[in-house]
């Protein structure tokens, strides 16, 4: 899997029981996305996310000297099928 990661196949997720879930949005290049993580089954979605819709986050960062390379929100919950 780890190799899968660096290749852009695959993104570590918080909260994912395997702690994986499988790219779906773009491998050809670094992309903010979300990851909905169902505490129930485990399944996982991976969202696009618009980059200005991480503006304050990425602000805050740069505040702190951080310069960022990519951004990914993991939002934990129930899925349509476990609700």
């Amino acid at each position: 899997l780890s190799e899968l990661e660096e290749t852009g196949l695959a993104h570590k997720v918080a909260g994912k029981k395997d702690g994986y879930v499988l790219c779906t949005i773009s491998r050809a290049e670094p992309h903010p996305a979300m990851h909905l993580v169902c505490s129930s089954c485990g399944c996982a979605e991976e969202v696009p996310v618009p980059r200005s819709a991480l503006g304050e986050i990425l602000t805050q960062a740069g505040r702190h000297g951080f310069e960022t390379e990519l951004a990914a929100v993991s939002l934990s919950g129930l899925c349509t099928h476990c609700r």
